[in-house]
C-alpha cells in the first residue's frame, strides 16, 4: 500500500515538475525594458486578439506575415511599457473616467451615437475595447507632453499667418461660375442644335429643356455655383478662355457632344484670418505637439536598456 501511495506521489510529482517547466517556457522573459519585462503570455494575449479578429472578418494569416505582425506587437510592447514608466515616474494617470469623457467629446463633435460610433470602428476593425486602448495611450502621450514639454508648445501669431497666407487656397472657396449645359444624346445632332440656338430659332434654355440628357434638364441646363477647380478637367478645358454670355462649340466630355454657355463669374472669397485662426491654432498646436513628443520619445528610448531576449527580435 505504502509503494502504491509513493508511486501515486512520484507521478504527481512529475506531472507538476512538466506543469511548471511549460509555465516557465510560455512565460519566459522576452524583452528586458529597464526595470521591466514582457514575457511570452504578455505577447500571446495581444496575438490571440489578432487571430480573433482575422477569423471573424474570414481571412487567413499565413506564418510569414504572423512573424511580421508579431515582431511589429513586440515593438509596440516595448513602446507602451516605456510610456507606462515614464507616466509613472511624473504620477500621470489615465483612468476610465478619462476615455469615457474623450469618447462623449469625439460623439458630440462628430453628432454620433453609441451605434454609429460602433460601426465606424467596425469599419475599421476596430472594437471599443480596441478604441479605447488607442484613447488611453493618445491621452497619456498628452498628458506626458503638458508635464515634461508643455513650454516649448508654442505658435506665434507671425507663425500662424505665415502658416494662413501660404495655404490661402485652403481657406478660399476660388472662382464660382453659373453655366447652362446641354448634353446630347447619340440620335440629336450636335450642329443642328447649335445652329438652331445662334440662328435665334430657340434659345439656350429652351434647346436646353428640349434635348438635354444632363444636370439642369427641364431648368434651362441651369449649373449655378460651381467652383470652376472643382469641376473635372475636361469641363474646365471646354470653359477656359470664355467670357460670360459666350457658348461653346459642341465639345466631347463624357462621352456625349455637350454644348456649355457661360452666363456668369464670380470671384472667390476668402475667408478672414481671425474666422479660421482658433482652428488653424488648434491645427498647429496638435502638429507641434505631436513633433514634440516623438523627438522626446526618441531621447526616451535612446537612454533606455532594452535587452531582447526572444531570438526573433534580435536577441541570442
Amino acid at each position: 500500500m505504502r509503494k502504491i501511495a509513493a508511486l501515486t506521489i512520484g507521478i504527481l510529482l512529475i506531472f507538476a515538475s512538466a506543469a511548471m517547466a511549460e509555465e516557465y517556457v510560455f512565460d519566459r522573459i522576452l524583452v528586458k525594458v529597464n526595470d521591466g519585462i514582457i514575457t511570452e503570455s504578455d505577447l500571446q494575449m495581444k496575438l490571440k486578439n489578432v487571430k480573433e479578429k482575422a477569423k471573424e472578418q474570414g481571412k487567413e494569416i499565413t506564418p510569414e506575415a504572423m512573424e511580421q505582425i508579431r515582431a511589429k506587437i513586440l515593438d509596440k510592447m516595448v513602446e507602451d511599457l516605456l510610456l507606462d514608466m515614464e507616466a509613472q515616474t511624473y504620477g500621470i494617470t489615465v483612468d476610465d473616467e478619462d476615455i469615457d469623457e474623450e469618447i462623449a467629446y469625439i460623439k458630440s463633435q462628430r453628432n454620433l451615437s453609441d451605434e454609429q460610433l460602433l460601426e465606424i470602428l467596425s469599419q475599421d476593425g476596430l472594437t471599443i475595447a480596441d478604441f479605447r486602448d488607442q484613447l488611453r495611450d493618445s491621452i497619456k502621450k498628452n498628458r506626458i507632453v503638458n508635464h515634461m514639454v508643455h513650454n516649448k508648445v508654442l505658435v506665434t501669431d507671425t507663425e500662424l499667418k505665415q502658416e494662413y497666407e501660404q495655404n490661402i487656397d485652403q481657406y478660399s472657396t476660388g472662382e464660382m461660375v453659373d453655366i447652362s449645359v446641354i448634353v446630347l444624346p447619340v440620335d440629336v445632332a450636335s450642329e443642328e442644335v447649335l445652329k438652331r440656338i445662334n440662328d435665334g430659332e430657340m434659345t439656350f434654355a429652351e434647346a436646353a429643356d428640349k434635348y438635354s440628357v444632363g444636370p439642369g434638364a427641364g431648368d434651362g441646363g441651369k449649373v449655378n455655383d460651381v467652383m470652376r477647380q472643382a469641376l473635372a478637367q475636361e469641363w474646365q478645358d471646354a470653359l477656359k478662355g470664355l467670357e460670360p454670355g459666350q457658348m461653346t462649340d459642341p465639345t466631347l466630355i463624357g462621352g456625349k457632344e455637350t454644348i456649355i454657355l457661360l452666363r456668369k463669374v464670380k470671384p472667390g472669397e476668402v475667408t478672414p484670418f481671425k474666422e479660421v485662426k482658433d482652428k488653424l491654432l488648434k491645427r498647429m498646436m496638435a502638429e507641434r505637439r505631436k513633433e514634440i513628443f516623438e523627438e522626446y520619445f526618441e531621447e526616451l528610448h535612446e537612454k533606455a536598456v532594452i535587452t531582447y531576449m526572444d531570438k526573433n527580435n534580435g536577441g541570442e
